[in-house]
C-alpha cells in the first residue's frame, strides 16, 4: 500500500473521531470539525477565505447552502464518492461553484447533459445563464431547441419570462412540426398569466416566423384574436407577414429573421447562380471580353444553400442563352428572359424543373426585368429583326401575367432607352438606375415606371455614371452597388454607405441580400473570371471578402434567391 493511500485513510479516521480537527464549519447552525489543509486542498473558496484573518478564531459560517447538500460535498473532500441523480445534480452543482470544487461541478454538468429532460432542462437553461456555466447552458438551450415540442407542455415551459421565450423561439434550429404549433405554444404561454404577459406579446410575436404560417390560418386565427387585434405592435408584424404571402415577387427583399425558414421545415433560403460564361475569353483583336463577352457560356444552375453551406447542382437551363439575359423571381419561380442565344425566348424554373418557350412579344438582350405583383416586366435593352440582326433599343415596356401566363405590352415607354440599366422595386414604380445609351455612353438619369399609371418619367441625375452597377431593395430601401461602392438611394439622392475597392475594374458581377447582408457574388477582372463573394452588412456597414465562395468561377450569370424545397437538393451537392 502507498503513503498517500495510507495519508488518505489517516484523515478519514481523523475525521471521524474529531482529531487535529482546527476548523469549525457552521452550516444552518450545525457544526462539522474539519481540517483547514484538507479543505483548502479541494476548494478555492475555502483556501482564499481560510487565509483571512477573520477566521483565525478556528470557526467559518457559510450561508446559502443547504445543509444536506454542504454534508454530500464535505463527504467527497474527505474521499467518499458522490452519489449524483435527477434531484440532487443542480443543487450539488451550485454548491460546487459557490465552493469553487471545479472537478465536481463539471461531473454535475455532465451528468445534467446527459440526463437532461423536458422537465428539467428549463430550469437547467435558466439557472446556468445566471451562474454563467456557459458549456451547461449551451447543453440545456440545445435540449430545448431540438425537443421543443416536449418541452413546450411542461410547467416550467409556462413559467418562462418574455425575453426568454422570445430568445428560444428566435433560434433557427427551433424543431417544430410548424409555425402554427409555435404560434399556439405562444398563445398557452400568455393564458398561463394574462394580465402581466399581454403587454410583452408583440416582443414574443415577433420571434414567431407568421410570413411560414398557413393563410387561412394567419387570416383566421391570429389576425381575428382579440389579445393581437388590441396590439398595434403586432397588428403590424401581422401586416407583415400578409405582405410578404401575398407579394411573392418582393420575398427577397424582406431582411427580418421571421422571412428565412427554420432548419426542421421543408424548404430553405438558396442563392441560384445561372448560366453565366465560364472561362477566360479573348476577342479576335486580342482585348479582354470582360463587358460582353461571347463565349464559352453555360446552361448549368447552381444553388447555393444558407443552412449547410454548400453549393448544389439543380436542373440545367434547356436551351444556353448566352448572356445579356436577364433574371427574376416570383416567389420560387425563377424567370429567365432573353439573352444573346435566346434573344425570344422566357424560361421558366419551378420545382427544380425547367419550361422553355419562344414567347416574347420581341426579341431582348441586354435588358432587366422586375416583379411587381402579379407581373414581371422587361425593361430597356436590344431588338433584333427576324434575321437575327440587331434594330437598336427598346423603348417599348412588356409585361407578362404570372397566373394567366399571357404577354401584353404597356402604353408607357422608356424616357430613355437604355441598356443594362440596374433595376429595383419600390411599390408599384420599377426604378432604373443608369445604363447605356444608344450612343455607347454611360447614363446619369435615373428614371422609373410607374406600373400602376403606366406612365415613365426621368429623375434626378446620379453624380457620376458607372460602367457597372446593380441595384436591390431591403425593407423598402434601395441600395446600388458599383465601383463607387455601396450607395443609398433616398429622396432622389445616393449616400454612399460603404467604399468597395474590390470591385474596381470588376464587371459582369451579381448581387442579392440575405438577413440584412448584400452579397456581391463572382464578376470579371481584366478577363479573368472569379469566384469571390464580398459581403456588406446593411446595419453596420462592414464589408467581408471571401475569395473562393463561388467554388467555381463564373461571371456574366443570372442570379436571385429563392425559397426551395429541400428534396430538390439531396443528392445533388456540388
Amino acid at each position: 500500500m502507498s503513503f498517500a493511500l495510507d495519508l488518505s485513510s489517516a484523515v478519514l479516521r481523523a475525521r471521524a473521531d474529531g482529531k487535529f480537527c482546527d476548523i469549525s464549519v457552521v452550516v444552518k447552525g450545525q457544526d462539522h470539525r474539519c481540517h483547514r489543509l484538507v479543505l483548502c486542498s479541494a476548494s478555492s473558496f475555502f483556501k482564499t477565505a481560510l487565509g483571512d484573518t477573520e477566521n483565525s478564531t478556528g470557526k467559518m459560517i457559510i450561508r446559502g447552502i443547504d445543509l444536506n447538500i454542504f454534508t454530500i460535498l464535505l463527504d467527497y473532500i474527505y474521499g467518499e464518492d458522490v452519489v449524483l441523480t435527477g434531484d440532487n445534480a443542480a443543487d450539488i452543482m451550485f454548491a460546487s461553484l459557490k465552493l469553487g470544487m471545479e472537478r465536481l461541478q463539471h461531473e454535475c454538468e455532465r451528468y445534467l447533459g446527459d440526463h437532461m429532460t423536458s422537465e428539467t432542462s428549463i430550469e437547467v437553461w435558466r439557472t446556468s445563464r445566471i451562474k454563467k456555466l456557459a458549456d451547461l447552458q449551451t447543453l440545456a438551450f440545445d435540449y430545448i431547441v431540438a425537443n421543443f415540442v416536449d418541452v413546450a407542455s411542461t410547467e416550467s415551459f409556462k413559467a418562462l419570462k418574455a425575453d426568454e421565450l422570445s430568445g428560444i423561439l428566435r433560434e433557427d434550429k427551433l424543431k417544430v412540426p410548424s409555425e402554427e404549433f409555435v404560434f399556439d405554444a405562444v398563445m398557452k404561454w400568455l393564458r398561463h398569466n394574462p394580465s402581466s404577459r399581454k403587454g410583452n406579446l408583440s416582443t414574443v410575436l415577433a420571434s414567431v416566423r407568421l410570413p411560414f404560417i398557413n393563410p387561412h390560418y394567419l387570416l383566421h386565427c391570429i389576425a381575428s384574436n382579440d389579445v393581437v387585434i388590441r396590439n398595434k405592435l403586432c397588428l403590424q408584424l401581422v401586416e407583415n407577414a400578409k405582405a410578404y404571402q401575398l407579394l411573392p415577387g418582393r420575398r427577397a427583399e424582406f431582411s427580418s429573421s421571421r422571412t428565412v425558414p427554420r432548419t426542421s421545415a421543408g424548404v430553405e433560403d438558396i442563392i441560384i447562380v445561372i448560366g453565366g460564361y465560364v472561362e477566360k475569353h479573348r476577342q479576335q483583336d486580342g482585348s479582354s471580353a470582360t463587358s460582353t463577352p461571347t463565349y464559352p457560356t453555360s446552361r448549368t444552375v447552381h444553388g447555393y444553400s444558407f443552412q449547410s453551406n454548400h453549393w448544389y447542382r439543380l436542373a440545367s437551363l434547356p436551351h444556353d442563352p448566352g448572356f445579356d439575359f436577364a433574371t427574376s423571381a416570383h416567389g420560387s419561380t425563377i424567370f429567365v428572359s432573353g439573352g444573346t442565344l435566346t434573344s425570344k425566348r422566357l424560361q421558366r424554373f419551378d420545382k427544380n424543373r425547367w419550361i422553355s418557350e419562344n414567347s416574347l412579344p420581341e426579341q431582348r438582350c441586354s435588358h432587366s426585368s422586375a416583379v411587381v405583383g402579379d407581373h414581371l416586366y422587361l425593361v430597356g435593352g436590344l431588338w433584333f429583326d427576324a434575321r437575327g440582326v440587331c434594330g437598336g433599343m427598346v423603348s417599348s415596356i412588356s409585361k407578362f401575367s404570372v397566373s394567366s401566363d399571357v404577354w401584353g405590352n404597356c402604353s408607357g415607354i422608356l424616357q430613355i432607352p437604355v441598356q443594362k440599366p440596374a433595376v429595383a422595386v419600390i411599390h408599384d414604380k420599377i426604378y432604373m438606375f443608369g445604363g447605356v445609351d444608344q450612343y455607347g455612353n454611360y447614363v446619369k438619369k435615373t428614371q422609373y415606371y410607374d406600373t400602376s399609371k403606366d406612365e415613365s418619367c426621368v429623375l434626378h441625375s446620379t453624380p457620376s455614371p458607372a460602367t457597372e452597377i446593380r441595384a436591390l431593395t431591403i425593407d423598402g430601401e434601395v441600395y446600388l452597388v458599383s465601383r463607387y461602392g455601396l450607395q443609398q438611394f433616398t429622396d432622389g439622392k445616393l449616400i454612399c454607405k460603404a467604399s468597395l475597392p474590390e470591385l474596381d475594374g470588376c464587371v459582369d458581377f451579381e448581387i442579392c441580400q440575405h438577413r440584412g447582408q448584400v452579397h456581391v457574388i463572382g464578376g470579371s477582372h481584366e478577363g479573368d473570371l472569379r469566384a469571390s463573394r464580398v459581403l456588406i452588412s446593411k446595419n453596420s456597414f462592414e464589408v467581408k471578402t471571401q475569395p473562393h465562395f463561388l467554388g467555381f468561377h463564373r461571371a456574366g450569370f443570372g442570379c436571385v434567391k429563392v425559397t426551395l424545397g429541400k428534396k430538390y437538393l439531396k443528392g445533388n451537392r456540388h
